[in-house]
């Protein structure tokens, strides 16, 4: 697997491995390529103002490549709009990430730590003892509210906090993947230049090529 600032996803990885033991030896064979090495050691972008955050790095080698509401990618005049609008779409990613985030938290302040099966029974008995007290949920409504830690897991916040994490996780993959695409290019476009006496090649960074 190739991921920025793998020991993260590792971490990550591992604690799922306690939650679902069908999968946790697999975990254990998986190898990762850091690519966070890559810009501790090797590449460095003016416009990354130091950081090696996959945040930073993206706008400075791919300046064109935003998003608006959760991986819809735009461009042009809905860029003008969206800054117009105050960046809305923004903040938008950034809330449903914390929220699936909430999922991680939650599980690891959760007492006993617990299986998804203990977490499953746990959300069926709160939904019986929802359905005998006669309660419904309001028709129409997408706010979501996390359960405080020891507390049960609601069916309804468990499904979309699962959308959210597969939609929020979705837009690293697809920056990784746009950033190693320009960094090839960089890479390709040194060919041939002598190094510094630190092993570096000074060079101007190149413009985006575009898809269409």
């Amino acid at each position: 697997f190739i991921a920025h600032f793998a020991s993260l996803k590792k971490s990550c990885l591992e604690k799922l491995g306690q939650l679902m033991d069908e999968y946790k030896e697999d975990i254990k064979q998986f190898y990762f390529l850091d690519t966070l090495d890559l810009f501790k050691r090797a590449i460095v972008h003016p416009n990354a103002h130091g950081s090696n955050s996959l945040k930073k790095v993206l706008p400075a080698l791919c300046p064109d490549f935003q998003y608006g509401v959760f991986g819809e990618e735009v461009s042009g005049d809905d860029i003008d709009a969206a800054d117009m609008d105050g960046g809305n779409g923004g903040r938008q990613d950034e809330q449903k990430g914390e929220n699936a985030m909430g999922v991680y938290r939650l599980w690891y302040h959760h007492e006993g730590g617990g299986s998804l099966k203990d977490l499953h029974q746990v959300s069926m008995r709160d939904s019986q003892r929802r359905s005998a007290k006669g309660k419904s949920e309001h028709a129409g409504s997408t706010e979501l509210v996390l359960p405080p830690a020891r507390q049960d897991f609601r069916e309804k916040a468990w499904a979309l906090l699962r959308i959210q994490l597969l939609e929020y996780c979705s837009l690293d993959t697809k920056a990784l993947y746009e950033i190693m695409r320009q960094v090839w290019r960089e890479k390709e476009s040194v060919k041939g230049i002598k190094p510094d006496k630190g092993g570096w090649v000074m060079a101007t960074p190149l413009s985006r090529e575009f898809e269409l």
